[in-house]
């Protein structure tokens, strides 16, 4: 009877795990708390609106500043839970974001070792 080999787990780990911790500290280190790039058009042209009125509509999403300009209201929807939430710190979205860098990689690395198994089988 044929033996199945399992994954070795450890090592895929260990590299995510080493990976991380030096994005972590690079994003501790050289994070900006304030606002600059984009973020200061949105934050004149959609988030003072967001917070006289307390809501924003579709056309507040997709509004343009010019015709070569794009629209991006995924960017300022989390402008606005930027604000609600962490008071503009842009440091903590960064950090926040990096959680999920963190769990897209164990997603990833589920799916390689299900089909390494697969393959074995």
């Amino acid at each position: 009877m044929r033996q199945i080999a399992k994954p070795n787990i450890f090592v895929p780990l260990l590299f995510i795990l080493v990976l991380y911790i030096n994005l972590f500290y690079f994003i501790s280190l050289t994070s900006n708390p304030y606002i600059r790039s984009d973020a200061w058009i949105e934050l004149q042209h959609f988030l003072i609106g967001f917070w006289e009125t307390g809501w924003f509509s579709l056309e507040d999403l997709y509004r343009i500043r010019s015709v070569t300009h794009h629209a991006h209201p995924m960017h300022r929807i989390l402008l606005a839970c930027n604000a609600v939430w962490l008071g503009l710190d842009f440091r903590l979205e960064a950090l926040f974001a990096s959680f999920f860098v963190l769990g897209i990689l164990f997603v990833l690395l589920k799916d390689l070792l299900k089909a390494k198994a697969d393959a074995i089988i």
